[in-house]
């Protein structure tokens, strides 16, 4: 076809529409179809994922049932847009639309009462329907007056955050030692996750991008230490959190506090909260704390729509500064592409991640954030339990107070069948996430750990903990499905069950006993799936 005098043209504002140069309409019939042309019509570049596109589209079915599905749906748009199919392409990773050949109208800037997005267009699937009131919220917000959060972002801009770090005013005591040694702890970690600009001292005239932490040591008892750490905006001087631990040994290493080091892990989520609470949790022009602190908790939703908005996020923002540690994150997930099978190409998702593992660990290898996610890579990916231990173990050497790190750990030990360290690991791990929003990822560590240990009852306790702290995480419940039936607990193994028939598309029972690929290694390994208790809910459900 000519590019450039046969154009087809996708309205989006009103009744969705394709038609050629001669405006002719050539809208593809089917509604999965029309819906598939204005995902794409919307996306940067014009182009989104698989595993994206199967998420909205078909969310409620299994990944091979929707894998197929879409290859259906782009053989009908083929067919349906005739000689002009060749503007639709399709890579193994990748659906695109030609931006040479296509044209997008679409009136964001409408007016109050004008055309709606997609006018009159349902789809029986709640992503879809999620993405669509979505979209056509974001025309109303450009409709109205700018939003409490819009002001905030303009407010705040996309200039680097800045955190003062500062001691008390003694600077010859047993206290004093304290702070500092706990500021260059936290100087430590906020290097590692992000590139907030830390500083020593107040700027004469701090802008509102400016954050100081106040470091004080206390003695709140006979022997003693202790430390209360407060956060506040330098201009208003308005506190935003405060939070104080103690430590039993007055002159023993901060590294030795677990309530210190959670201390530390505290005021770094409170920080990356606080920004994004100013931004409107925006991520455009904005920084790497930000933007970890929006793809962090998509990645670990596991669901495979969010996984992928994750992995577009930090591609898309990735800069000399940050590149190391988000290689760490997208090895990460493409660890959990290939346990939860988000991906139809396993052998090319083992391959980037340990590519993505090993780029990490060459442009940062002292950072402990990267050596744990290149540490699961090596596990989880090559199967190389020696070097994923080697990882982990330098991790929590360079950075103690990560609780990925011991987390990381965790799972070496696991695999190597180091089990007393294993667990000791993730009750590391889930001490320092405590009242954080990794905790739920640290729990479920302690579950497994104590499930190979032997130690059922705290199995039990763990993986409930993580399941009610993350009521859409499917890990959990799927080894509390095989603990209860050992456990004879039918009622609870029936309403866990449930949980997961509404969570994992395309569950079931079958393949719960049956698929030697279903993420429960651990619960076969132990044998306590009792078959005769998942026969009843068989019968039940």
């Amino acid at each position: 076809m000519n590019r450039k005098s046969d154009k087809l043209t996708l309205r989006l504002s009103g009744q969705f529409r394709v038609t050629n140069a001669a405006g002719e309409d050539i809208t593809p019939g089917a509604k999965k179809a029309q819906a598939l042309l204005a995902l794409l019509a919307t996306s940067k570049d014009l182009q989104r994922t698989r595993s994206w596109l199967q998420d909205k589209l078909w969310s409620l079915s299994d990944g091979p049932r929707a894998a197929a599905s879409l290859r259906q749906t782009l053989t009908a748009i083929r067919r349906d847009l005739g000689e002009h199919a060749d503007v639709l392409s399709a890579t193994r990773q990748v659906v695109s639309l030609d931006p040479a050949s296509v044209a997008v109208e679409w009136d964001k800037d409408a007016r109050p009462g004008g055309a709606e997005f997609l006018e009159g267009f349902e789809l029986q699937d709640p992503e879809f329907a999620d993405w669509l009131q979505t979209m056509r919220g974001k025309v109303l917000a450009v409709q109205a007056p700018q939003s409490a959060a819009a002001q905030r972002a303009s407010r705040f801009g996309s200039g680097r955050w800045k955190l003062v770090l500062l001691s008390g005013p003694d600077s010859v005591s047993t206290s004093y030692h304290l702070e500092c040694e706990f500021i260059d702890l936290l100087t430590r970690n906020l290097n590692e996750n992000g590139e907030i600009e830390l500083l020593y001292s107040v700027p004469d005239h701090p802008g509102d991008n400016v954050f100081v932490v106040d470091v004080n040591a206390v003695q709140p008892g006979e022997g003693q230490i202790g430390l209360r750490i407060s956060a506040r905006h330098a201009v208003e001087n308005r506190v935003f959190w405060s939070e104080s631990a103690k430590s039993s040994k007055a002159s023993g290493s901060i590294e030795q506090s677990l309530d210190l080091l959670n201390l530390a892990f505290r005021l770094q989520t409170a920080v990356h909260k606080e920004i994004m609470m100013l931004t409107g949790s925006g991520t455009d022009g904005l920084f790497p704390p930000v933007l970890l602190g929006t793809a962090i908790p998509q990645i670990f939703s596991f669901k495979p729509g969010e996984v992928a908005r994750a992995s577009q996020l930090l591609d898309e923002c990735l800069d000399e500064r940050n590149a190391a540690t988000f290689w760490g994150w997208q090895a990460q997930i493409a660890v959990i592409n290939l346990i939860e099978r988000f991906t139809d190409a396993p052998e090319a998702c083992i391959e980037k991640g340990k590519a993505l593992a090993a780029k990490a660990v060459e442009a940062d290898p002292m950072n402990s954030m990267v050596l744990s996610t290149a540490a699961n890579a090596q596990i989880l990916l090559d199967w190389d339990i020696a070097a994923g231990g080697e990882l982990a173990s330098l991790a929590i050497r360079v950075n103690p107070s990560n609780p990925f790190g011991w987390w990381s750990y965790a799972n070496a030990a696991l695999y190597s069948d180091q089990a007393e360290k294993s667990l000791q690991a993730a009750q590391i791990a889930s001490k320092l996430s405590a009242k954080s929003p990794l905790q739920f990822w640290c729990d479920f560590q302690v579950g497994l750990a104590a499930l190979n240990m032997g130690d059922l009852k705290l199995a039990v306790r763990s993986l409930e903990i993580s399941a009610a702290l993350a009521p859409r995480f499917r890990p959990p419940r799927r080894y509390l499905l095989a603990l209860y039936s050992h456990l004879g607990q039918v009622e609870n193994a029936e309403r866990t069950m449930q949980q997961l028939k509404r969570l994992e598309p395309g569950f079931s029972l079958d393949a719960f006993l049956n698929d030697p690929d279903y993420p429960i290694s651990l619960a076969k390994r132990a044998k306590i799936i009792d078959s005769r208790v998942i026969a009843q809910l068989t019968d039940q459900s």
